[in-house]
């Protein structure tokens, strides 16, 4: 069995590599303890929904209900016997089903990886949530081979996709996508190839559509597969489980054309179900996608009027360093307090900057920096500079630990554009030209 990395592959890590980046993603996150499984199952899901502000989606009373979802994967092996589940056949959410591969109704077989990937959409371990679609209706097809890179694989996510929108489904979720062991980065430009050309056709067709960035962030390959390299598909990258930071593995954009992506990140290190009743802690922008496509069924609830464009523009705005962007989180991870007429964002400067030749200081306020039981990683600071084409020059994200006082970073000798910073809610921006 080769080693698969791309799109839905890139989650079928070797067992060495998947081990490190669990690891990795763990102790980043404190999660290596001496506590029992069910313990820190508990504490990998607080710590995902204290980043997304899940809460909010049970105050206004929002499980997706109404929304049809069509999720394209490798097989649902288990899915109709885990407990994770049980609840979408109980109560006659599974509409429908086909195995591409194999022509047949039966999708049942073959991987858990889609298993995984639907209970990111609408999981459950007991009684808590691990999917925000929880009542959504859905569609289940298997397009891809696990050990196999074929052209047909391909096809079958065109064919899925045009019976989905016959179906009527209104969200497509796909933790599929195709990358080097088929084109180049050059083809990733949203246009060229085939199913990001049926990608595009179904968003002009008003379908919303949500593809996970792939898991080569940390590969000589590094950017997104197709079709997340179409504007207008909400692509989706992945983030640490505490920290609002992208995590290793994740792709990273732009596109060909320099079109930014991802859109929105979700946590990337999730729990999933494992055989026909277990639970493991599993990795990939697979899981991070299903999570996003939870929220915007519950958008479509919220609002059944809407197009797919308002839609996108929502979950963007979400982002919590919205408007502020980077090809590492696009806009961010959703604060779902943003869908409270309570919100109120910050306007308020927090930092300070200063230019000295070519170096740039930021000075943090005190109060902010200060040590914090509310932030026990510390903060994320970020920062970019756009181009006079709107391309990112460069961009940056960096911890910043708990009563540090400043920061700083050397600005090269010809940069020019926007240099934007963005701490703790607030957004700094300043047109610089090139030193003399």
């Amino acid at each position: 069995m080769k080693q698969m990395r791309n799109g839905i592959k890139g989650n079928m890590f070797s067992n060495i590599h998947r081990s490190l980046l669990l690891m990795m993603a763990m102790a980043a996150s404190g999660l290596l303890t001496a506590q029992n499984f069910p313990a820190r199952y508990d504490t990998l899901i607080s710590l995902v929904q204290d980043q997304l502000h899940s809460e909010v989606l049970d105050s206004l009373k929002l499980s997706g209900k109404g929304v049809k979802i069509a999720v394209l994967d490798a097989g649902f092996k288990h899915a109709n016997r885990h407990p994770a589940l049980a609840h979408l056949w109980q109560n006659g959410q599974i509409l429908s089903t086909w195995d591409f591969v194999d022509d047949q109704a039966n999708v049942l077989h073959h991987s858990d990886h889609g298993t995984q990937v639907l209970s990111a959409l609408a999981g459950r371990y007991g009684n808590r949530k691990l999917g925000y679609a929880q009542d959504a209706q859905f569609f289940l097809f298997r397009t891809e081979h696990e050990r196999k890179e074929e052209f047909f694989e391909e096809e079958n996510w065109i064919k899925a996709l045009h019976w989905a929108d016959s179906l009527g489904a209104d969200i497509l979720v796909s933790s599929v996508n195709f990358t080097y062991e088929r084109y180049s980065l050059a083809d990733l430009n949203g246009e060229r190839i085939p199913v990001s050309k049926a990608a595009a056709e179904a968003v002009a067709k008003g379908m919303v559509i949500i593809v996970a960035m792939g898991n080569e962030g940390d590969s000589p390959w590094r950017y997104m597969g197709a079709p997340a390299d179409v504007p207008g598909v909400i692509s989706v990258g992945g983030s640490m489980p505490s920290l609002p930071m992208r995590i290793q593995f994740s792709s990273i954009g732009p596109n060909a054309l320099g079109v930014r992506k991802p859109e929105i990140s979700a946590p990337g290190y999730v729990l999933g179900p494992k055989g026909r009743k277990s639970y493991t802690e599993t990795a990939g922008t697979s899981f991070a996608a299903p999570m996003i496509g939870g929220i915007a069924a519950c958008l479509l609830e919220l609002h059944p009027d809407w197009t797919n464009t308002q839609v996108y523009d929502e979950i963007c705005r979400l982002g919590h360093t919205f408007p502020f962007y980077d090809y590492e989180l696009g806009y961010g991870i959703p604060d779902l307090r943003k869908l409270l007429p309570s919100y109120t964002p910050v306007d308020t400067s927090n930092f300070r900057v200063f230019f000295v030749g070519d170096t740039v200081f930021v000075r943090f306020d005190s109060a902010l920096v200060a040590d914090s039981a509310a932030f026990p990683y510390g903060r994320i600071l970020h920062y970019h500079l756009q181009s006079a084409d709107s391309t990112l020059a460069a961009n940056y994200e960096v911890r910043i630990p708990n009563s540090t006082n400043a920061y700083y970073f050397i600005r090269r000798r010809l940069s020019r554009g926007i240099l934007r910073i963005w701490f703790a809610g607030y957004l700094w921006e300043e047109r610089i030209e090139m030193l003399e």
